[in-house]
Parts: structure tokens; sequence; C-alpha cells
């Protein structure tokens, strides 16, 4: 299952950059949404290898799973691999710089099963992919907000 959406913001791509790979705040802000966080590695800054062991509520049941940054392209990339409850996914952000104050921010996910309980969810997901697909975007779209907003405040 893919899901991807794009976003503009009206910041220089070293902002934008800089604020999406502050992971400590990508942290707090999952904890907020009941996400239970705990990175490995990293402590000092963004390094590939480090990793995050999430667990969280999906559908009614616990989830675990881990994460681990993969990507790292100061200023253009961030791609985080994850495998947990039978399903292994990733997620790319990619910035592309629209002008010297404007930067498009593209983010893709993708999904597969590798166990039968996997491929069950996944496939009730596929399911309802139009919503999850909308909160997909609405999400991504209510975290660059945020973003931007705190760099026009910083500015």
């Amino acid at each position: 299952m893919d899901l991807s959406t794009q976003e503009d913001v009206e910041a220089p791509i070293a902002q934008v950059f800089g604020a999406l790979s502050d992971f400590e705040v990508v942290e707090r802000t999952a904890t907020r949404r009941g996400v239970d966080v705990v990175r490995r590695g990293g402590a000092g800054g963004a390094e590939l290898g480090m990793g995050w062991d999430i667990s969280f509520q999906l559908r009614g049941k616990d989830r675990n799973a881990t994460m681990e940054l993969v990507g790292y392209e100061p200023s253009t990339l961030i791609a985080i691999e994850g495998d947990g409850g039978g399903i292994t996914g990733r997620f790319d952000i990619e910035l592309i710089e629209l002008s010297p104050s404007r930067t498009r921010i593209v983010v893709r996910t993708t999904l597969s099963a590798k166990t039968l309980p996997g491929r069950l969810l996944l496939q009730s997901m596929k399911l309802a992919r139009g919503r999850i697909a909308q909160k997909y975007a609405q999400r991504i779209s209510e975290y660059v907000e945020l973003i931007e907003s705190k760099l026009v405040n910083m500015a």
C-alpha cells in the first residue's frame, strides 16, 4: 500500500529541513498523540542507523514497532524504515526548493505485509484506502502548518 502527499511551505529549504530533522520535536509530537517513543542511538543528532522503539494503539490493539533512519541527505531527504505487527514500511520525506523562500515537501509511505496477520491488517487498510489517504494527507498538512508557523514566528 502506497500513500503520498505534498505540501508547500513559505520558508527556505534549510530551515524546513532543520525543523523536520529535529527528531526530539517529532518524538514529543508523537508522545502527545499517545505514542510511546524510545530512541536508540543518535542522541547528539541525526545519524544513519539511529532508531526508535515505539508502541501505540491501532484499531483497539496495542502495537509495537521499530523504526530506523536509513537515509539522511541534508536539505533534501529523510528516509525511515519500520517493522512491526507483520508489516514493514518506508517513510520518505523529500524536500524540493521552489524558490529561495518556498519549499515543497513530498511525503511518501510504502507498506507491505510479511505475515498473515500483517496481510489481513493491510487488506483492511486497503479497503478503507480513501479515508486513510485523506487522514494521512490531513495529518501531514497539520504538521507542515505547525512547522511553517514556527518558522514564521522565528523570522
